[in-house]
């Protein structure tokens, strides 16, 4: 597991070979580990937090299993405009790519997406709250966040946040060891 940090790709795009999966292959080079790592998932250039990286085949068929079948179970922290009322609940509205622009947008014919959130705290026009995801859609807690009139502070690509850096996080994901067989919970503690 390795706490992304933000503005780096996960993987290339084609453009920039300065990514995350580089970054741990080289590290893993340098110290005569194990050559073989492979991102299981992954998150937004802005989003910062958790990403799983396998160390072998066989673990990364696992865990690609695991998450294409909803039993990895994760959590993120983000910064909002505003207070959701009610201060916990579900977003539920499918989602798809917009034809005119890259973004996605809530789309009655889109895949299914769910959303669960929960509100930590709330102070000056600000809220702090919990995410757990169904679906796991691209830009699924910005998009959901933005159409219900709360979005992510510093999302520039949603809703025009003037604000310095997405504040998303990736904070905790909870799975079975595919080695141990047991359960994995690993936390990462967001930096805003």
């Amino acid at each position: 597991a390795i706490n992304k940090p933000a503005n780096i790709l996960v993987h290339t795009d084609g453009n920039t070979n300065e990514t995350l999966q580089n970054a741990v292959y080289n590290y893993l080079i340098k110290h005569k580990k194990n050559k073989f790592c492979q991102t299981v998932h992954r998150l937004d250039y802005e989003t910062t937090g958790i990403v799983l990286f396998a160390k072998n085949s066989l673990s990364l068929a696992y865990l690609a299993y695991a998450f294409e079948n909803r039993e990895v179970k994760k959590e993120y922290v983000a910064l909002i405009n505003g207070v959701l009322n009610p201060c916990e609940g579900i977003i539920n509205k499918p989602l798809g790519k917009d034809r005119h622009s890259n973004l996605q947008i809530v789309y009655a014919k889109g895949k299914s997406a769910i959303t669960k959130y929960k509100t930590i705290w709330y102070k000056n026009g600000i809220s702090k709250i919990s995410i757990n995801i169904i679906g796991g859609r691209k830009h699924q807690i910005r998009v959901h966040l933005n159409s219900v009139g709360h979005p992510i502070i510093g999302d520039k690509l949603y809703s025009l946040d003037m604000h310095n850096g997405l504040k998303l996080h990736a904070s905790k994901i909870c799975f079975i060891n595919p080695e141990t067989m047991t359960m994995q919970k690993i936390q990462s503690k967001e930096n805003f």
